[in-house]
This record gives C-alpha cells, sequence and structure tokens, in this order.
C-alpha cells in the first residue's frame, strides 16, 4: 500500500498518454569491476547487506506495495517513474489513451524471457492484472477505475476502465508482472515458495519478519544492470540495531523510516551517507467505518476536531525530527501541484480540544475502545507516546498495539480486525496528487468493507473529476477542492511531513534515489 512514501517534489506538468522512446537501459548503473574513481578499487564479490524496519509479506508480486525496491530486485513493472515523476519505459515500450477514453492500451516488449525459457508476452500482463482485480492484490487500489484487462494480441494489452483515468499509466509502476503459464501450473501457494519473475535477482531465502535474499541471474537482463552479486535486506525494527550494525559494518545499507533526527545526525557524525529523502506525511487514521457502525466517540466530527487540536505539531517536528519534518494539515504533498500552500496546519489549542469534547458529550474524555495501530517500519515509536501525552493531557486515553510490518498490512486491508486508529505515512506515490488507496466509497483496493477508510461522496466526485480531467489547471482545482473536503470531515489526524532516511557506508557508491520509495539497487556497489 501506498502508506509511504519533506523535500519538494515537482510534477510532471501535464499527463501524457503516450510514452517516449524506451531508453536502451533505463535503470543501468556504471559498468561492473574495474576502478571507479582515482585511487579506489571495488570489491571483488558485491554482497550488499541491507537493514529495513519491514520486510514485503512474500516475494511474489501479491505483496504489498511498501518496500517496492524489494520487489524491483526479483520483477519488472509495467511502466517506471523517474525523476519529477516522468513516465519511463519498463515492460510496456508505449501506452495510449483509446478513443473511448476509458480504455487503456499498453504494448509489451518483445525481447524479454523468463527464467524458465517462456516468452514474456501481454497475456502475462492481462493475467497479472486480473489476478490484481479478482483476487483483491494490494496493488487493486491504485486500479480501482479498472474494471478488467483483456488481450488484442500477442504483444497488446488493454486495461478496461469504468470512467477516464489519467493515472493508470503512473499506477502501472506498482504492476509488478508475474508468468502466467508458470504461475497457473503451480498454483498460488507454491509460486510462494518458488517465485519466478524477470527481474535482474533470482530469490535464495525469504523468511517473513527476518531476511530477503537474492543473488544476480547468470543471464543478462534485457535492459537493466545490476552489479550487485547478491542482496541479503534483514527485516531490523529496532534503530539501535540498526545503528550498530552500520557502526559495526554489519550493514552496509538501512533504509529507515522511524531513525529520528538525532540518530541521522550520529551516524552522520561517525562517517556515514545520510540522505533524507521526500518522505511521508505522517497521520492518523481515524477508520471511518468502524466509528458509525460501532458508535464510537470518533463519528462526532468535533471530537476528530479535538484531536486535531489537542496535538503540538510543532513541538513534535523539532523534538524528534528537528529540522527533518514539518507540520501539515493536509493529505497532499508538498511540492506537488495538489498541495494547497493556502491550508495551514491545525494550531496547538488544547483548550478549544476541551471545549469540542464537552460539546459533543463528553467532559472527562474518553478511552477509544479499540486502541491504535502503528508498524516500527512506518512510525516512530517516540511520535507515538509523544501523541498518547498530547492527547491524555485533554482526556483522551489510547490503547497502543504495536505491529510486525505484515500484520500491520492485513489490518490495514480488512483481512484482521482493525483499531479505531491507525497511524502510518502516505505522500504522492504515484505523481497524481491526493491518493485514493484505502479512500472513496467503495471505490478502493476493491471497496470491501475492511478496506475503505474514509468515504464522503462529494470528495468522491471531486475526485472522479480530477481523474478524468485533461486540463492540468482544472485537475488542479478538482483535487484541492477535495483537499478542502477531507480537512474538513477531520477523519486524518493530520501530522507531520516527515523524512525517510537512506543510511550507508562511506565504502557504498551509486545510491542514487530519484523518488522516495521508488528506487533500486542496480546501480549500487562497494569499494575497498
Amino acid at each position: 500500500m501506498r502508506w509511504n512514501a519533506i523535500a519538494s517534489l515537482a510534477l510532471a506538468a501535464l499527463v501524457t498518454a503516450c510514452a517516449p522512446t524506451a531508453p536502451s537501459n533505463p535503470s543501468a548503473g556504471p559498468a561492473p569491476g574495474g576502478t571507479t574513481t582515482a585511487g579506489e578499487q571495488r570489491e571483488e564479490q558485491q554482497i550488499l547487506r541491507i537493514g529495513s524496519a519491514g520486510l514485503i509479506a512474500s516475494p511474489t508480486p501479491s505483496s504489498t506495495g511498501g518496500n517496492a525496491f524489494m520487489l524491483w530486485t526479483m520483477y519488472d513493472n509495467l511502466v517506471s517513474l523517474g525523476k519529477d515523476y516522468t513516465l519511463r519505459p519498463s515492460i510496456a515500450e508505449r501506452w495510449e489513451l483509446q478513443p473511448d477514453n476509458t480504455t487503456w492500451r499498453f504494448f509489451i516488449r518483445r525481447d524479454m524471457t523468463w527464467p524458465n525459457g517462456d516468452k514474456l508476452t501481454a497475456a502475462d500482463v492481462e493475467f497479472t492484472m486480473n489476478q490484481v482485480i479478482e483476487k483483491n492484490w494490494p496493488q487493486r487500489a491504485p486500479f480501482a477505475s479498472i474494471t478488467a484487462a483483456r488481450l488484442v494480441d500477442e504483444y497488446t494489452v488493454d486495461f478496461i476502465g469504468r470512467q477516464t483515468d489519467q493515472s493508470i499509466p503512473y499506477a502501472s509502476q506498482q504492476l509488478w508482472i508475474a508468468p502466467k503459464k508458470y504461475y497457473e501450473q503451480i498454483g498460488d501457494r507454491e509460486f510462494v515458495l518458488k517465485p519466478m519473475g524477470l527481474g535482474p535477482y533470482e530469490l535464495v531465502e525469504f523468511r517473513a519478519t527476518d531476511v530477503l535474499r537474492v543473488r544476480k541471474k547468470r543471464t543478462p537482463h534485457a535492459f537493466r544492470t545490476a552489479i550487485a552479486d547478491e542482496l541479503i535486506i534483514r527485516q531490523i525494527p529496532e534503530n539501535s540495531q540498526v545503528i550498530a550494525g552500520l557502526r559495526t559494518g554489519d550493514l552496509d545499507i538501512a533504509s529507515s523510516r522511524n531513525l529520528t533526527a538525532e540518530q541521522a545526525d550520529s551516524l552522520k557524525a561517525a562517517g556515514m551517507v545520510v540522505l533524507a529523502n521526500p518522505g511521508s506525511n505522517i497521520a492518523g487514521i481515524m477508520l471511518q467505518g468502524r466509528a458509525e457502525t460501532e458508535n464510537t466517540p470518533l463519528k462526532d466530527r468535533r471530537v476528530r476536531l479535538a484531536i486535531n487540536y489537542a496535538i503540538d505539531r510543532e513541538g513534535l517536528a523539532k523534538a524528534i525530527y528537528r529540522d527533518y519534518a514539518q507540520p501539515t494539515g493536509q493529505l497532499a504533498f508538498p511540492g506537488t501541484l495538489y498541495h494547497d500552500p493556502s491550508v495551514p496546519p491545525f494550531p496547538y489549542d488544547p483548550a478549544q480540544a476541551r471545549r469540542l469534547l464537552a460539546e459533543a458529550g463528553y467532559p472527562n474524555g474518553f478511552k477509544l475502545p479499540y486502541g491504535v495501530d502503528f508498524t516500527l517500519s512506518m512510525t516512530p515509536a517516540d511520535l507515538i507516546v509523544a501523541i498518547q501525552s498530547n492527547l491524555r493531557q485533554v482526556g483522551i486515553e489510547l490503547e497502543v498495539h504495536q505491529l510486525e510490518a505484515t500484520e500491520y498490512v492485513d489490518k490495514a486491508y480488512g483481512r484482521k480486525q482493525q483499531g479505531d486508529m491507525m497511524f502510518g505515512g502516505t505522500a504522492d506515490a504515484l505523481g497524481f496528487g491526493p491518493s485514493r488507496v484505502f479512500q472513496g466509497c467503495g471505490k478502493p483496493a476493491g471497496g470491501g468493507p475492511g478496506t475503505t477508510w474514509y468515504c464522503n461522496p462529494e470528495w468522491d466526485r471531486l475526485m472522479d473529476l480530477a481523474y478524468a480531467e485533461r486540463d492540468l489547471q482544472k485537475r488542479i482545482e478538482y483535487a484541492r477542492q477535495a483537499n478542502a473536503i477531507q480537512r474538513q470531515d477531520s477523519y486524518l489526524l493530520f501530522l507531520l511531513n516527515a523524512p525517510s532516511f537512506i543510511v550507508h557506508s562511506p565504502k557504498v557508491r551509486g545510491m542514487n534515489i530519484e523518488l522516495s520509495f521508488i528506487y533500486n539497487f542496480d546501480s549500487v556497489y562497494k569499494v575497498k
């Protein structure tokens, strides 16, 4: 899911219906071997040891959309995104919106072969998209407008939409292609044990909540040049262990959304390279369905407003993130065209929070009946503790449940019982305005009762108009109107624009991050 991804990001000026001609190697890094810079030699065996706060749920394209860099090792996506959200060919060479204005046609490369010798064809793309729809894979949310995929010919496939949706090529960076024939032969469960992808790496070992290990294939990739011989990605949710691993050399790279500014600065002082990348809008999601069906205090808008007024965002930003984070009052990401700079964060006003709670019938506060869920892979524990303290001061008690990343995802998708609130981060992962992941009346993630976090028909109508509109300025206006409605409803506890940290050893080279959480390790290598 795209609860991911505070530097400014710029959107592409216009949505293009056709991609540019594919570069010969769009994600290639420097050629392996030989001298890097004057006086430096590459290590002969390139094994990258990477720490991450969470792992993917499984080594398959049906895994969570988060931590996409892990999927990128074994699989290729349909379309890629580059700097400033520019569309790039990947498995699809080009794409066109058809005359009906609801169907997107993708033209597939003809030079790729699966590891078992089968050719990549449009049938694989059709199969993958229909699996997403029929089995409600996590990638379903950005493809909410697509009803089916249909084969046109051996290398052409259509995505059939219920409405005009200009975001589909952008959403296609989250579509990791699976091999139809092989997948159907061995079935879902066996594919988890014996996955097969088109990426430059193949699976060696996977243990949920522990390790993902892949090695470079012997046969070259059609358009990617990976340097590292092996990638070992370990789940390490505790910051202290990440820091120790980097300092001792047990880790070469760490990807973390939950490092504090103090920890990042201490690593920098120890000689590590610290990249503070555009991160996420950290927010608390007050689950509308739970509030309405169970008649909890969050059903009352005054209570939700009180929660927003009770939070000292400036204090949180300074105490936990220093200069790396800023308060926010909206979901749209700063720097994107859909962000409305005229919308300020909620002010810190505990007195107003208490007045609103009294008006709603809770003069002495309350305790949320089902509690709050969060995972360290998305939200620092220090931030949750500080929020608890802020809310306790106005009489609201939170029972907090810290979850493993995979369990959090299961709750997010309604596969397990959800709490009253979930804390995570979301940003403009597709470069297409306010995210529709888990939002909308029956539209996101297949529309199941446990998956829609927020529903307002007017917000839905405006977002439909925004996604269908070809004129950029009109699209911005629709999105900002929807933005205003979401703030007014206040089912989100808007908090901070926070960074995502990539920290690596000074011996690591080639770490190229164009967009937050949209990167791979193809160009990364180590020197002696």
